[in-house]
């Protein structure tokens, strides 16, 4: 793997290749057929060679093509109308989280047109400008992630009452003939259903790694923590005012 060169990309390549054959037939051996952390280990470490495999291939012209489709400092003026879009699309579909690093990315583009003026002219004010323009891009980041908070106190909130309101107490001992009368079928399955949505959301938080935006660093599983907090400040303290008046 040292000795890989990515200038010759077709060497490289053919490199690579003998390396995932090589990765299979150590597979095959007895002794690491039967240990399942040796075989997962070296399922990854095929599924990153492959990968190598497919970046050494990518050409000039298809980063230049990659640049323009990512494109997105036009949209600076109308990035907020896209926020209702956003919202609505992640709680939807709670699996489309992973899909947000691409946006945050794509949107570290739009400081190019602010920049590049100030940097030909090699002007003293570019750490503050850039500063600025990331700081607006950071603070639209959260405002996007906020939607994921709300979804799952959401869901925990029709959990909670799936369990509470419609669902019934099994029994510790039950008859065999009477099973079919406590299997709750169809409860089950939404709060099974229920429950995915929420592993999707984490899942997809967690996917994220931290990002550059502009020339400040973003972790998205700490702006998940802090929406998270926020979110439920927001929903307990009501109950905590309530809590005062009583007594």
């Amino acid at each position: 793997v040292a000795s890989l060169d990515y200038v010759n990309h077709v060497k490289a390549g053919r490199r690579i290749k003998r390396l995932i054959e090589a990765l299979g037939h150590v597979e095959q051996f007895d002794q690491i057929d039967t240990s399942l952390q040796v075989k997962a280990f070296l399922s990854e470490s095929r599924a990153y060679l492959t990968e190598m495999v497919r970046t050494v291939r990518v050409r000039p012209e298809v980063m230049g093509i990659i640049e323009a489709v990512s494109d997105l400092s036009y949209a600076w003026e109308i990035i907020n109308d896209f926020m209702s879009i956003l919202h609505t699309r992640v709680k939807r579909d709670p699996s489309c989280v992973i899909l947000l690093r691409a946006l945050f990315l794509k949107l570290a583009s739009i400081l190019d047109v602010p920049l590049t003026r100030i940097y030909q002219c090699k002007s003293s004010d570019v750490i503050s400008v850039a500063e600025y323009y990331s700081g607006e891009i950071v603070d639209y980041v959260r405002r996007v992630m906020e939607i994921i908070p709300q979804s799952v106190f959401r869901i925990l909130a029709g959990i909670i009452k799936l369990q509470t309101d419609h669902m019934k107490v099994i029994p510790v001992k039950i008859e065999a003939n009477l099973l079919k009368n406590h299997a709750q079928l169809s409860e089950r399955y939404r709060l099974a259903r229920a429950t995915n949505e929420v592993s999707k959301y984490t899942e997809g938080i967690l996917a994220m790694k931290k990002t550059l935006l502009g020339i400040l660093e973003v972790d998205p599983r700490q702006v998940l923590e802090e929406g998270l907090r926020k979110e439920l400040v927001y929903r307990v303290r009501p109950m905590s005012l309530s809590f005062v008046d009583v007594l």
